[in-house]
């Protein structure tokens, strides 16, 4: 016969700290599977988006390490992570060791963002509390902080230093934290999306200022392995990233074989499905008419690291 446990006032317990997330991930992120990890990538990415959209900074870079950790820097004005006279705390603790915490809450007297994305005060710290690692630089100031994290608890002390005079204007900050296996059952959104779909087929609309030849970049591509770099500017709108699961067959013009997912592909375009939005948002019409040429510049540019 089952021994039946007593169930008294010290029965009942609370969740603290970093386990409040790493033990519920759900009660955040909605999942404690990829789409809840992939939920905390969007938290890091919608502070960069408010941010940009506020008028702070023209580029975002989101990269995505081989060890399947994840970086997200902008140049907005760099999270403040230095004392909070009102609060008695260092920002630092606010942002990223405390839920409920953030710049986001006072919709009738704030300045700080008239619209913004993600869970105001939770997205930063859970996603940190979430990590395996979390390393965090901001510059602001004319000053360079860094912080690192090791399964939700501080490691070492706030590091500050001084730009040198030629970066004092720096501004932005670059989150770089590898999702834990510990809270999460899977982190590794490529196998999945291959397993389940066939590969990348994402669209996107290009936002950034045009240089004098009237190209803007569209895209960044980084082998760390090679160092390696790729960037792609265009005069078009647009540009559609995929990756090559159509091929799998013989290729009659270069006699050869291609096989599925041998390739990523860069397509700059007037407008993601350009058929089916011809004309709108101020993308060009794509019906070819006498006398009227439709033409484009894509520039590639390759570097090392």
């Amino acid at each position: 016969m089952k021994q039946q446990k007593a169930y008294g006032n010290e029965s009942i317990s609370s969740l603290k700290g970093a386990d409040r997330v790493r033990l519920r991930p759900a009660v955040i992120f909605g999942s404690d599977g990829l789409e809840g990890c992939e939920h905390a990538v969007f938290e890091i990415l919608s502070n960069a988006i408010d941010e940009a959209r506020e008028g702070h900074g023209r580029l975002i870079t989101v990269t995505r390490f081989s060890d399947l950790s994840i970086q997200v820097e902008d140049m907005g004005r760099g999270c403040p992570v230095d004392w909070n006279e009102k609060e008695g705390r260092y920002n630092w603790e606010l942002v990223f060791c405390e839920l409920y915490a953030g710049g986001k809450y006072d919709n009738e007297n704030s300045e700080n963002y008239e619209f913004s994305l993600g869970l105001n005060g939770l997205g930063s710290c859970a996603t940190q509390y979430a990590s395996r690692y979390m390393d965090v630089t901001v510059w602001r100031e004319g000053k360079e902080y860094s912080l690192h994290f090791e399964r939700g608890e501080i490691v070492g002390q706030m590091q500050t230093r001084p730009l040198p005079d030629s970066q004092k204007r720096k501004t932005g900050t670059r989150i770089h934290w590898l999702p834990d296996l510990e809270v999460f059952t899977d982190i590794d959104a490529d196998n999945e999306q291959i397993k389940n779909g066939q590969g990348y087929d994402h669209n996107f609309i290009l936002s950034g200022e045009k240089d004098e030849n009237g190209l803007r970049l569209a895209a960044r591509v980084t082998d760390e392995r090679t160092g390696r770099v790729m960037k792609v500017f265009t005069d078009m709108p647009g540009v559609q990233f995929y990756s090559g699961n159509f091929l799998n067959r013989y290729n009659t013009a270069e006699h050869r074989y291609y096989k599925k997912r041998m390739a990523l592909c860069l397509e700059t375009q007037c407008a993601p499905d350009s058929v089916h939005h011809a004309g709108e948002n101020g993308f060009d019409v794509m019906t070819i008419e006498p006398g009227r040429p439709l033409d484009s510049t894509t520039v590639y540019q390759f570097e090392t690291l």
